[in-house]
């Protein structure tokens, strides 16, 4: 028999390279690989003997379709079998339009090597015994064409054929079905089959194989190829019992005692698929929220740029972050925090089209692609603004998550392509920048792309990789805020950490603690802090004007949670040997977010070492009396947004009058923030509030000007009168 040849097109090299190394590798055939369908329709009409193509559907100008439809037009090359390969997910539509145009099979990407060549060999072996046949035939027909006892002879020869066939059969253990090709009426059926239906042989005999089927479109679109060159397919078939297996059915045309009939040998492959659809969904969806992972987005976005540039139309792209969810998984927990990205993902999938993909993109980032919006690019532009204020409403809805209404935001950044400009990948950096560009003006907010984002865009990320060496090249540094009380006295100051880079000189610590904060660093950064206070400590303990004052120091809620904070706090007041009473750590609100025993358990080591406690920015959080009972704390820290707008709001007002309140119900020390004009001072002084901290009283210095700053602010201020 002549060698077997298989004809390879796939419009990317290294797909070539790497099919034809693993068939090569695994037949003795021989492989002629080309780039597109124009060359392989080249390559077939030259004349080449192919047995067998194996072709990617989606390639440029040409596709897989289009080159299988022209070859099955052409006499030479229409039984030649065609093998897909595709990264579509598959449907009965798709699968039924390759089959019309006489594909026998598909194998989708990515491609599972040992499925591969199981199938092609497969296919390869059909291929050999229909050359078989058809040397059979030609046979018969020189046979016909010579003596009558020699017609007699073959015809003994075929009957005894047929009872050898009859025979296997019977006794093989494979199912097998006989199944007449022009009604479709089962002929006959062996003991494997009838035991697998559940029917007996004469019962089946009395059905026809629609019966069977769930639905037999598949069967009808495979039948003229089988007919021709055998074939083999997927079906779903019922049993006596009403449970629906999944098959693969290899089929060929035989001639059986005179009546033409397809021959079907069947195998149960219904754990097999059920074991690929699992793998599948396990490589391309996020298990958490059932929504498309990173992988399948990337996929459905290339196709979706190769679509808008083949019609001509505009889709858009969103990147939607989560505002402060890292800080919602620090203090309720990672449980906490799966359950809002599942009702995010509900949520978003009930603001789009069936056609958007909405995909979980990493963490809490989230990707929507709008496919089909216009042609005209203001009116795609509209909808995509129109669609991306819906989703940044429909995300900022109260979340009722064991039994907390929580609240959080989204930052939404939105790109606008029509397939001609980007690739993939820079599409989503510049959805990316726009995001981040939503954060920066101040979250809960959708911005489009704008070509200047991604210069931020390289910079934050520059900013990132110096701050992971800022500790060890000792650019972090100590500004203190001073504070005074109601006699013109200096109780202390608030420690302000800044960082001084070596290109872009200092850096805004609004800009990096949300970076360290991401990068995991802030519990290193916060230690780091702590222990340049006490540092800080020890050396005005030497100093008879200083050896008095305080040290406040912000504590993140991440870092509060550390289990050893208590111990590493007690650690470095030994090592120092500084009085634990100037030390006072301020802590937001959000730290208390989740298990409030915790909470007052850390609170209690703390203080059990003698260690003051604040609550910071009291009032624009959760504020709640509930816990603020519970709190062992020594100080309210009214917000400077309050004080900020004293004699312009008769609202902020009234909340530092409660806050005033609140603190000498409680027996705490109540300190302003933000103090920056006599009049504010003033109202802050005759409503019950004596300690004050703000430009009024002196900017961040670093520690070497800070005792003098103070004493020129003393003289300042014993100039005040009061009422």
């Amino acid at each position: 028999m002549s060698e077997m040849t298989l004809l390879l097109v796939d419009d990317i090299q290294a797909n070539i390279q790497a099919l034809s190394a693993l068939l090569e590798s695994s037949f003795d055939i021989k492989i002629i690989s080309v780039n597109s369908g124009h060359e392989a329709l080249k390559v077939v009409l030259e004349g080449n003997s192919i047995d067998l193509i194996l072709c990617d559907v989606q390639m440029p100008e040409m596709d897989g379709f289009e080159l299988a439809s022209i070859l099955k037009q052409k006499q030479s090359s229409k039984d030649i079998p065609i093998i897909f390969i595709t990264a579509t997910f598959e449907s009965n539509e798709f699968k039924k339009k390759g089959y019309d145009l006489g594909a026998v099979d598909y194998i989708t990407k990515p491609i599972n090597p040992n499925f591969l060549i199981s199938r092609i060999n497969s296919y390869i072996n059909i291929s050999r015994l229909q050359k078989q046949l058809r040397a059979n035939a030609q046979e018969l027909k020189l046979l016909n064409d010579s003596l009558e006892d020699k017609i007699r002879q073959r015809t003994d020869e075929l009957q005894k054929s047929e009872a050898r066939f009859r025979e296997m059969f019977y006794a093989h253990h494979a199912m097998m079905l006989l199944v007449d090709l022009a009604e479709g009426l089962i002929i006959d059926a062996n003991p494997s089959a009838s035991q697998f239906y559940g029917y007996t042989s004469a019962q089946l005999k009395q059905m026809r194989i629609s019966q069977l089927e769930e639905s037999n479109s598949i069967y009808k679109a495979t039948l003229k190829t089988a007919l021709e060159i055998g074939a083999s397919f997927e079906a779903e078939h019922r049993l006596s019992n009403g449970q629906t297996r999944i098959l693969e059915i290899y089929s060929s045309s035989i001639i059986l005692e005179g009546q033409s009939a397809l021959f079907l040998i069947i195998h149960d492959i219904s754990e097999r698929k059920i074991a690929e659809q699992r793998i599948n969904h396990l490589a391309f969806y996020d298990p958490l929220t059932q929504l498309p992972n990173r992988r399948l987005f990337e996929d459905r976005l290339a196709t979706a740029i190769l679509n808008c540039n083949r019609k001509q139309e505009y889709a858009a792209l969103m990147f939607i972050d989560l505002d402060n969810f890292k800080s919602l998984n620090d203090t309720l927990g990672h449980d906490f925090g799966d359950l809002l990205l599942v009702e995010v993902a509900n949520r978003l999938k009930h603001c789009v089209r069936v056609v958007d993909t909405v995909a979980r993109f990493g963490g809490d980032e989230f990707t929507v692609l709008l496919e089909t919006m216009d042609k005209d690019e203001h009116v795609s532009a509209y909808n995509a603004k129109r669609i991306a204020e819906k989703v940044r409403s429909a995300l900022a809805q109260p979340y009722a998550i064991r039994d907390c209404n929580y609240r959080t935001t989204p930052s939404i950044g939105v790109v606008l392509f029509n397939g001609q400009d980007f690739t993939a990948t820079e599409l989503c950096k510049h959805a990316d920048a726009a995001m981040y560009k939503a954060k920066e003006s101040g979250r809960n907010m959708v911005v489009f792309y704008d070509p200047k984002m991604q210069d931020e865009l390289q910079l934050r990320a520059a900013l990132q990789t110096d701050l992971r060496n800022a500790l060890d090249k000792n650019q972090f540094s100590l500004f203190y805020q001073c504070q005074f009380n109601g006699e013109n006295e200096v109780i202390g100051a608030e420690a302000l950490l800044r960082w001084q880079h070596h290109q872009f000189g200092f850096i805004s610590p609004g800009q990096f603690i949300p970076l360290a904060e991401e990068i995991g660093l802030i519990d290193d950064i916060g230690l780091w802090v702590i222990e340049e206070a006490c540092i800080q400590l020890r050396d005005w303990s030497i100093r008879p004007e200083a050896q008095h004052l305080t040290i406040s120091v912000n504590v993140s809620a991440r870092q509060f949670k550390q289990n050893n904070l208590v111990e590493n706090i007690s650690q470095l007041i030994v090592l120092y040997g500084i009085d634990p009473q100037l030390l006072k750590l301020e802590l937001t609100e959000s730290v208390f977010l989740g298990e409030i025993a915790e909470c007052v358990a850390i609170m209690h080591g703390l203080k059990g070492i003698g260690v003051a406690l604040s609550m910071d920015d009291f009032g624009t959080g959760y504020s709640s009396l509930s816990y603020l009972k519970q709190l062992p704390l020594n100080e309210l820290k009214i917000d400077q947004s309050f004080v900020r707008d004293l004699g312009h709001d008769d609202n902020d007002a009234a909340i530092i009058k409660a806050v005033i309140t609140l603190g000498q119900v409680f027996g705490l020390t109540v300190i302003a923030e933000g103090v920056e004009t006599e009049e504010q001072y003033q109202f802050l002084h005759l409503n019950g509030c004596h300690h004050y901290q703000g430009f009024l009283f002196g900017k961040p210095v670093p520690a070497d000007e800070f005792l003098q700053q103070i004493e020129h602010n003393v003289k300042l201020l014993a100039n005040f009168q009061v009422g």
